[in-house]
């Protein structure tokens, strides 16, 4: 992946949720965090326009709030 012209290398589950509305996702990804053992320390959000991916950054803020969430611009992706 890159970000801010940096190649990063992810070394990570990849878990996929597919059927679901965007707003069913987003709750669904929500839940999968708040089930977690081991909280996340980093979140990168590729989901949606700007203004879902900002709200559910929101969300994952409160959540987590130690935790560094950055919603991904489309430029930033890599593609």
């Amino acid at each position: 992946m890159t970000i801010d012209q940096q190649r990063i290398d992810i070394k990570a589950g990849v878990h996929t949720f597919s059927g679901y509305s965007a707003h069913e996702a987003q709750k669904d990804m929500i839940n999968f965090v708040k089930r977690m053992y081991y909280k996340p320390e980093h979140i990168r959000i590729d989901y949606g326009d700007e203004v879902a991916r900002q709200a559910f950054a929101a969300c994952y803020r409160e959540l987590l709030p130690y935790c560094e969430v950055v919603a991904v611009k489309y430029h930033d992706k890599g593609r």
